[in-house]
C-alpha cells in the first residue's frame, strides 16, 4: 500500500454504496469498488449522491472511512466541492458533469463503464432526442482529465469519442479498470448435488435478451426431471414507477422448475448466489452486449458461481482460461447449450471444480486492490490532458451559439406575434365599431327615405287633386265663353282673379 499518496478523492454517484438490507445500483457497486481500491492505496474518499437516493436510517450502516454528502441542486453540489477542496473528482454518472461549475479547476475522472449511447438506442427515444444526448455526451467528455472503462474493447471504442470531444489521444488518457471485487478469502464448500440450482439475476434492461436461453434451459430441466432455474430481477432500484419494466420471467414459459424472486438487498443476494450452483449469463448478440462488462458477471464469480456465458463477451477469454465456467458458441453450434446442461446435470463434480476456479479468477484478475492501481496512480499525481481545437468542438460551440440566437429570435418572434395579436384585436374592435355605426346610420337613412317617400306620395295626391280642379275650372271657363254673352263674359273675366286666388293661390 502506498501511504504517501494521500489525495482527497471526491466521488459523485447516483446512489449509495452496498449496505445490509438495501438494494443497490450498479453505479453504487462500481463506485464502491473504486473507492475501496483507492483507500487501499492510501487515498481519502468523500461520497456525494443526490438527497433523494438515501433512505431513512441509512447512516446506521455507514462505512466509517467514507464521508457522505447529499445534494439537491447543482448549487448544493458545487458548494460541497468548494467546501471539501478535493484533489480529484471521480464522476461515475457522466450526466453530473453538467451540474459542475464551468470555472471548476479540479482534475476530473469520468467513468465510462457502459456504452450508454448504444444502450439508449434500445430505449423509446426518437432521433432528435438521441442527437441531443450525443451533444451532451461530447460536451461532458470535453471536460474530463482522465477516463476509465472496463475492457480493451471499450477503450478502443472510446478513443474516437474523446477525439471528437477535442482531446488529444496521442497521450494515454484512458485506463482499463474492470468492475472488481474484494479478493475471496476462503474456498467455498463443495457443491455436489444432483438437483442443481441455475440462477439468473440482476436489473432487467431492454438491450438484454436472455429469455430464449432461459426458456430452453427450463425445457431441458423439465425433460431431465432435475434442477431448477431461479430468476431474480426487477427494475433499476432508483427508477420511478413509470420506468419499471416487466419482470424478466414475464417472457418465460410456465414451469414447475421456475422460481421467481424480486431484486434482493445486496447482502441477501450474496447469500442466494452463494447457495446456488451455476449462473447463466446468456443473451442475444448485439453491439451493446459485445462491448459490455456486466456487474452481475463479477457478482456471480465472487460468490463462487461458475458462469455459462456467450463466446463473444470480452470476459469470455478469462472465463475459459481459468475454467471458471463454460463459454459456448450457439451461433456455430445450435446444440451447444443443451449438450452443456446435460453434461452439468450428469457430472455435478464439475460445478465444485469450476466454483473454485471462479474464486481464483476474481482473486487474480478482478481484485480491486490491484485493478484500481492506474486510477490510484493518477490521483496521486493528476495532470490535465492536452486539448485541441477540433472541428467537432467548433461545431458544438456554433451549435450552442445558434441555439442561443435561435432562442432570442424565437423570443423576438413571440413578442412580435403578441404585438400583432394586440393590433389585430384593436383593429377587430374598430371594425366592429364601424360596422355598428354603419348599421345605425343606414337604419336612420332608410327611415328618412321612407318618410320622404311617404311625404312625396301625399304631395302627389294633393297636386293631382289641384290639377283636377284646374281642369274643371278650365271647362267652366270654356262653357262661359261658349254660352254667355260678351257682357257676361267680361263680368266673368273680372271675377277670374278672385276665383284663381281662392282656388290656387290662397290654398
Amino acid at each position: 500500500m502506498n501511504e504517501s499518496a494521500g489525495s482527497h478523492v471526491f466521488f459523485v454517484v447516483h446512489g449509495l454504496y452496498p449496505m445490509p438490507g438495501q438494494t443497490v445500483t450498479g453505479n453504487g457497486v462500481r463506485a464502491w469498488g473504486l473507492s475501496q481500491g483507492l483507500m487501499h492505496f492510501g487515498h481519502r474518499i468523500t461520497w456525494a449522491t443526490p438527497e433523494e437516493t438515501a433512505w431513512s436510517g441509512w447512516d446506521k450502516s455507514k462505512a466509517p472511512d467514507i464521508d457522505v454528502l447529499f445534494f439537491r441542486t447543482a448549487a448544493d453540489l458545487n458548494e460541497a466541492i468548494q467546501t471539501s477542496q478535493p484533489d480529484v473528482l471521480v464522476i461515475i454518472n457522466w450526466e453530473f458533469v453538467e451540474w459542475l461549475s464551468e470555472g471548476l479547476d479540479i482534475p476530473m475522472v469520468l467513468d465510462l463503464i457502459a456504452p450508454r449511447l448504444l444502450e439508449m438506442q434500445f430505449e423509446p427515444i426518437d432521433s432528435s432526442g438521441l442527437s441531443t444526448e450525443i451533444l451532451r455526451y461530447l460536451n461532458a467528455l470535453s471536460r474530463g482529465s482522465r477516463f476509465l472503462c472496463s475492457t480493451e474493447r471499450q477503450k478502443a471504442f472510446y478513443h474516437s469519442w474523446l477525439m471528437m470531444s477535442g482531446l488529444d489521444c496521442r497521450d494515454e488518457i484512458i485506463d482499463v479498470v474492470p468492475i472488481s471485487a474484494a479478493a475471496p478469502s476462503a474456498r467455498r464448500s463443495a457443491r455436489h448435488r444432483s438437483d442443481p440450482t441455475f440462477v439468473h439475476g440482476g436489473v432487467s434492461w431492454p438491450w438484454q435478451g436472455p429469455s430464449r436461453y432461459l426458456n430452453q434451459l427450463l425445457s431441458i430441466l423439465e425433460g431431465s426431471e432435475q434442477g431448477q432455474l431461479l430468476v431474480i430481477g426487477g427494475a433499476y432500484p432508483l427508477a420511478g414507477p413509470e420506468d419499471r419494466p416487466a419482470h424478466p420471467t414475464a417472457q418465460l414459459s410456465s414451469s414447475p422448475r421456475l422460481v421467481r424472486r424480486e431484486l434482493l438487498p445486496y447482502d441477501e443476494m450474496e447469500k442466494v448466489f452463494s447457495s446456488a450452483h451455476v449462473a447463466v449469463d446468456l443473451a442475444d448478440r448485439n453491439p451493446e452486449r459485445e462491448l459490455s462488462f456486466s456487474y452481475r458477471m463479477i457478482e456471480y464469480l465472487r460468490c463462487g458461481l461458475p458462469v455459462i456465458c456467450n463466446h463473444y463477451l470480452d470476459i469470455a477469454g478469462k472465463v475459459s482460461a481459468y475454467q471458471a465456467g463454460w463459454v459456448i458458441n450457439t451461433e456455430d453450434n445450435k446444440e451447444a447449450f443443451e449438450d452443456l446442461i446435460h453434461e452439468i446435470l450428469s457430472q455435478p463434480e464439475l460445478v465444485s471444480e469450476r466454483s473454485a476456479n471462479a474464486l481464483r479468477l476474481i482473486r487474480e484478475q478482478f481484485n480491486w486492490e490491484e485493478t484500481t492501481e492506474p486510477l490510484a496512480r493518477f490521483c496521486s499525481n493528476p495532470k490535465a490532458p492536452t486539448r485541441r481545437e477540433h472541428v467537432f468542438n467548433t461545431l458544438l460551440t456554433r451549435s450552442h451559439k445558434f441555439e442561443k440566437r435561435l432562442t432570442r429570435q424565437q423570443e423576438e418572434l413571440t413578442r412580435q406575434q403578441e404585438h400583432q395579436q394586440a393590433y389585430y384585436q384593436s383593429l377587430s374592435e374598430r371594425i366592429q365599431q364601424v360596422e355598428k355605426a354603419s348599421r345605425a346610420y343606414f337604419q336612420s337613412l332608410s327611415e328618412n327615405i321612407e318618410r320622404v317617400q311617404d311625404a312625396s306620395r301625399e304631395a302627389d295626391v294633393h297636386l293631382h287633386g289641384r290639377l283636377q280642379e284646374l281642369v274643371e275650372a278650365q271647362a267652366r271657363i270654356e262653357y262661359q265663353i261658349a254660352y254667355l254673352g260678351v257682357g257676361g263674359f267680361l263680368r266673368w273675366l273680372l271675377r277670374i282673379p278672385g276665383r284663381v286666388f281662392r282656388v290656387l293661390i290662397k290654398p
